[in-house]
């Protein structure tokens, strides 16, 4: 803004930079120059959320938690019954996070789970894959084929047949 305001910069490239529309751009310059960079700090910071709980809610839910349902998780059972018994409508997620602040409820780290790779084979030939594919190969010019694709395992050594003279997929299922 201090760019914009010594004619460096216009304020639709600004705009641009920052990643906000040239309306909004403008009213920021504006209260910028009214106020300086005090201008620039956002009006709601340091305020409470129009959408927060009252403390008299948090602290209530937390004792209810702590006398009563003390065991349950916040997800399914805690939410659940805060509802239906306490007439309570308030967000698992919420819950979860005033647990966690309170110290009620630590973080569950799930491991990963382990896999063990198994080993190639050591010798060509010792293990082969095999896959087959039918299909209309060669655009309707001939009869329909079966693709086999080969894999060595010990060495990754790939190997493809067509053969022309392959029964079809209707004389084959009979």
């Amino acid at each position: 803004m201090e760019r914009v305001a010594a004619g460096e910069l216009k304020l639709t490239d600004a705009a641009k930079i920052l990643g906000m529309s040239y309306r909004q751009s403008k009213r920021i310059s504006s209260r910028h120059k009214l106020e300086g960079d005090i201008g620039l700090v956002h009006r709601g910071r340091g305020r409470k959320s129009n959408h927060g709980y009252q403390q008299e809610v948090r602290n209530r839910v937390l004792g209810l938690y702590q006398e009563t349902y003390a065991g349950f998780g916040p997800t399914l059972l805690f939410a659940d019954y805060l509802e239906e018994k306490h007439g309570l409508a308030i967000d698992h997620e919420t819950i979860r996070r005033w647990l966690l602040e309170n110290g009620l409820r630590q973080k569950v780290r799930r491991k990963a789970k382990h896999r063990k790779r198994r080993k190639r084979k050591e010798h060509f030939g010792a293990m082969v894959q095999l896959n087959g594919s039918f299909h209309e190969w060669f655009s309707g010019q001939g009869a329909r084929c079966c693709l086999i694709v080969m894999v060595d395992d010990a060495t990754g050594y790939t190997m493809a047949l067509l053969p022309i003279l392959v029964m079809t997929i209707n004389t084959y299922m009979q």
